[in-house]
């Protein structure tokens, strides 16, 4: 074997690699990507409490499509502990389930007081370990990082 034949090997390898390579990152592209970011928000949740007209409390999920393919998301939960999921209701912008579009975002936010009455209905008190999963329209589910929600904080005491 020649000094040209193994260079030649070389090459070769080295550009099946990059094909590969490039093939697996444009398809990684493809595939719908959301981020989930919640967070306690105060902000005025006037039309759910009797039209007075103060801020309160409230989770806020912020949801980004970083995909190439936009996601028709179908429900949004909290995640307590392992076996309890929530199914969050949207006060704002809108209790519809909405199209995310590529490179685009969309916020949910949900009372803190509403949420926080039905977390303590269901046992749970103090700081809680959750996490945010949304359901797309083919099944998919989406996780956030678990974080720590303290029932306090929600309701504003």
């Amino acid at each position: 074997m020649t000094a040209s034949d193994v260079v030649t090997a070389v090459v070769a390898v080295l550009a099946l690699f990059l094909s590969c390579l490039s093939l697996y990152l444009q398809r990684r592209d493809k595939k719908p990507h959301l981020r989930l970011e919640p967070s306690v928000v105060h902000q005025d949740f006037s039309v759910i409490y009797n039209g007075t007209s103060h801020e309160r409390p409230g989770l806020a999920i912020h949801i980004l499509n970083a995909g190439e393919r936009q996601v028709h998301i179908k429900a949004i939960y909290l995640a307590v502990g392992r076996d309890t999921k929530i199914e969050v209701v949207c006060h704002h912008p809108s209790r519809e389930a909405s199209t995310i579009e590529p490179h685009r975002s969309h916020e949910c936010v949900m009372a803190g007081g509403e949420l926080a009455e039905r977390l303590e209905r269901m046992g749970f008190e103090g700081r809680i370990r959750s996490r945010i999963e949304v359901r797309d329209e083919l099944g998919r589910r989406y996780k956030s990082q678990w974080f720590w929600l303290s029932i306090e904080e929600l309701t504003g005491g």
